[in-house]
């Protein structure tokens, strides 16, 4: 039994591994850009995005490894961590010819990690108002 529950305990660090590296490689590469859909700061979308999925990537990790049981420090670890990575991440791309560390990259980073966790925290205050018998 120990054995699986590590395992499943390290299993839960994958996605959180794959996220990291597929945006440190994005980072690396000094001529990607994201596709043109129309609006000046739509390269602010997609950082959002990016980091809404990996918030949820973390989300995975800190409840499978951690054993937090309060939503609030759920929540506050997986801002925390969301946060501290865009920061990295912008830090990194200042040594990457052709990139630019930008403050307002890593806010819009930000903005896709608290959007996660306000979503998450939204699906569960409906799923215990659904409990109780509300609407």
């Amino acid at each position: 039994m120990i054995a699986s529950t590590t395992l499943w305990r390290g299993s839960a660090a994958v996605p959180f591994l794959a996220a990291s590296a597929a945006i440190f490689i994005a980072s690396s590469s000094p001529t990607l850009r994201p596709p043109d859909i129309g609006f000046d700061w739509q390269d602010k979308l997609f950082h959002a995005i990016a980091y809404f999925v990996y918030a949820a990537c973390v989300h995975v990790l800190v409840l499978f490894t951690f054993r937090l049981h309060k939503p609030i420090l759920v929540g506050g670890v997986v801002i925390a961590i969301g946060m501290l990575y865009a920061a990295s991440d912008e830090w990194h791309q200042t040594f990457v010819e052709g990139r630019v560390g930008d403050v307002a990259d890593w806010l819009a980073d930000t903005v896709g990690v608290l959007l996660y966790v306000v979503t998450v925290i939204w699906l569960r205050s409906r799923r215990a108002v659904t409990a109780y018998g509300g609407r």
